[in-house]
């Protein structure tokens, strides 16, 4: 994956995350910077990202 690739995928999903915070009236103060990955197994795509865990955790919600 290309760095500005990567960088926008960064981006779009803080994004997200703001607005997710500001959507359930979450506290935004101590939100994660997503991290990207490469998936250990190939039958799981060129990029991984355990985002949705950090925030679970974060905001005691189920990640799913």
């Amino acid at each position: 994956m290309l760095t500005t690739q990567k960088n926008q995928l960064i981006k779009c999903l803080s994004l997200a995350l703001q607005q997710a915070a500001l959507t359930h009236n979450l506290s935004q103060s101590d939100l994660p910077i997503p991290q990207l990955e490469r998936p250990k197994a190939i039958d799981h795509g060129d990029v991984a990202c355990n985002i949705a865990m950090q925030v679970a955790k974060l905001w005691r919600l189920n990640p799913r």
